[in-house]
């Protein structure tokens, strides 16, 4: 086979594969942590950390950034969302095919190629708006220019390498292993080779070696930024993802596992966890020949390069798990050691190959053609793996906002209950999609006797409340149900209180606006309040089933911070606030819009709570509401 035609193999393999990730990215359903990333972070125009949560560790900052800024070009969508992770792939693809095209021949090339480029599980993460995706893409670019370092001696590529690593680490934080280790390769080698250089004259190497150390290390000042965000994740408990059974059951076994993806057969787990052992010692044996026979460890340094840095990941997590209590990666977070550790192969069978070309030959085969089935047996357009769940919540949000029902008595929206799992992707459709007139209830409303529909677990189903109900649909992949509330209710509202600001005794605030008559409640970085609600809980309401419902209308001058509607309630100890932000709702600015929320009233709420509801204005600028109300109403079920 010529080189010519192995090249174009490459060519179509890469525009296939790159096909596929793209049609998932615009096919599969948004998952929970893709969710959680832009209803947090990327609809709020997030820049950089301002305070510190436990879940602050989904938020891959190079990926935060990368989806504002594909928004801001390309207009909103959920593929546009992806997108920075889809052309993350053509770097993999690209960069994975320049390194192999330096193997011996064009058949290991296409070989090599494959391996690399055909795991299910990788393949997932250039279709997600993730930063794992994009950390692959950018660490493929580093070994490229590590190995063009090593056998090379460019001394451009060594800072490549170390500046495609840093950018990897801002993607994903995890990585800083395996760009300080790659740093420090890079440094000592370099220095070794100024060391050793002729050329130069003996007074000036000194000088020499500072000023090249300096350009290779000069990416590493990104850790001032990343370091400090690290430690304060660290202090909030957002580090404490991961296993904690040791290296080999937490990263290796369950790496190996999620490779297979769908595949279930224990022996083929086996038999790949006898292959990474004795791949590792037949490295270790080559590299300990290599440091007896010096010509060797020249001409294949790049495969002790690997080894080091698999060794050296190694033991700096094991340090980390008994010194900083942080757990061993486990799955999509030891994506390094895939690429890592196949790379490796790849270079000790391209070493082996002139020693034993027959036995290479077979091996080699088998692995490609084991990888080429598993890619045939597990790729799919409906789910991925750490997800797998997580495929009809477009659906569901999508019919439920189209099909829309008569409203309970007393409730503003359509109220969906949730299960855990899918929460975060029903809030992130609703948003996404300005379903204004659905509201996704908290998780702890999640079985509430009032909501309208339930996308719950088909095993959950016994956790329904005491009420009259239809299954609408079930979704055999995802194993849930949607679920519509066909109870009948008698409702009574207790109360009911509207404030005109035309009343003598209660004129307002601000004669500058008005929705009608001539007054108006204003708020702003002075009295961020407004004139709202106070109504204390009596025996009418306790241990019943009941909504509060707070309507107004609102004029705000921008949509950046337009504030809160809210309805809190408790006592003196403890309160409980329910709040709408407004930067999800309004679409107008410099007119008046009506707003409104209502929300469950806890069963065990009690006679010495106060419920209140008013709008919350902290972002400063000038904002006024008009003909705000109040009520609360009571259910009970109509025989």
């Amino acid at each position: 086979m010529k080189k010519a035609t192995s090249d174009y193999i490459l060519l179509v393999a890469s525009l296939f594969l790159f096909g596929y990730t793209a049609l998932r990215a615009s096919l599969l359903s948004f998952t929970y942590d893709e969710s959680w990333t832009y209803v947090c972070y990327v609809q709020h125009g997030f820049t950089t950390f301002k305070g510190y949560v436990a879940g602050d560790t989904n938020n891959h900052l190079l990926n935060t950034w990368l989806m504002q800024l594909s928004v801001k070009i390309f207009g909103k969508s959920e593929f546009v969302l992806r997108l920075p992770n889809v052309l993350a792939h053509l770097l993999f693809l690209v960069y994975s095919a320049k390194l192999v095209r330096n193997f011996k021949t064009p058949l290991f090339i296409i070989s090599a190629f494959l391996l690399l480029n055909t795991n299910p599980f990788l393949l997932d993460f250039f279709s997600l708006a993730r930063g794992y995706g994009i950390s692959m893409g950018l660490v493929m670019v580093s070994i490229y220019c590590a190995y063009c370092y090593i056998v090379g001696s460019t001394k451009i590529h060594s800072f490549l390498s170390v500046l495609f690593a840093s950018f990897a680490v801002l993607a994903y934080f995890s990585l800083i292993n395996y760009l300080l280790i790659l740093a420090t390769l890079l440094l000592l080698i370099g220095l070794y080779r100024t060391f050793k250089d002729e050329a130069i004259a003996p007074q000036f190497k000194g000088l020499v070696m500072l000023w090249n150390s300096a350009i290779v290390a000069s990416p590493l000042s990104s850790l001032f930024f990343i370091i400090p965000v690290m430690i304060n994740l660290k202090m909030v408990g957002s580090m404490n993802f991961g296993g904690t059974n040791g290296f080999w059951n937490d990263t290796v076994v369950y790496l190996i596992n999620h490779t297979l993806y769908d595949i279930t057969r224990s022996d083929l787990g086996v038999a790949l966890q006898v292959f990474v052992i004795v791949s590792l010692a037949v490295s270790l044996l080559l590299i300990g020949y290599g440091i007896i026979k010096r010509e060797a460890i020249n001409q294949h340094l790049f495969l002790m390069f690997l080894f080091v840095i698999l060794l050296l990941s190694f033991v700096a997590n094991y340090i980390q798990f008994h010194l900083m209590h942080i757990p061993y990666p486990v799955g999509r977070y030891g994506l390094i050691y895939f690429v890592l550790f196949t790379f490796l192969v790849l270079f000790l069978i391209n070493y082996l190959h002139d020693k034993s070309p027959k036995v290479v030959r077979y091996v080699f085969s088998a692995l490609t053609f084991l990888s080429i089935v598993n890619f045939s047996c597990n790729a799919n357009l409906s789910h991925v793996h750490d997800w797998h769940t997580e495929t009809d919540t477009r659906e569901v949000m999508k019919f439920i906002a189209e099909n829309k029902k008569e409203l309970i008595p007393g409730k503003s929206r359509i109220s969906i209950g949730v299960s855990f799992q899918w929460h975060s992707d029903a809030v992130f459709y609703k948003a996404f999609n300005n379903y204004d007139h659905l509201n996704v209830e908290k998780e702890y409303y999640t079985w509430h006797q009032l909501n309208d529909y339930y996308y719950i677990d088909k095993n959950e189903l016994s956790k329904l409340p005491d009420i009259s109900y239809e299954i609408i649909k079930e979704y055999p992949l995802s194993n849930t149900l949607l679920i519509l509330n066909t109870q009948k209710w008698k409702t009574k509202v207790i109360y009911n209180q509207a404030l005109s600001f035309e009343e003598p005794n209660n004129t307002g605030n601000s004669t500058e606006l008005a929705h009608s008559g001539n007054n108006s409640s204003k708020t702003n970085v002075e009295n961020p309040y407004s004139i709202g609600f106070s109504y204390i809980i009596n025996d009418s309401i306790t241990n019943r089933i009941a909504i509060a419902q707070f309507d107004c209308m609102l004029f705000v001058n921008t949509l950046e911070h337009p504030g809160f509607t809210v309805i809190e309630f408790g006592n003196q100890n403890s309160n409980h606030y329910n709040n709408i932000d407004l930067k999800n709702y309004l679409k107008k600015v410099s007119e008046w819009t009506p707003v409104s929320m209502s929300v469950y009233l806890p069963l065990d709420i009690t006679i010495d709570n106060t419920i209140k509801a008013y709008y919350w204005n902290p972002g400063g600028s000038d904002a006024f509401t008009d003909d705000i109300s109040f009520k609360i109403t009571i259910y009970e079920k109509s025989i």
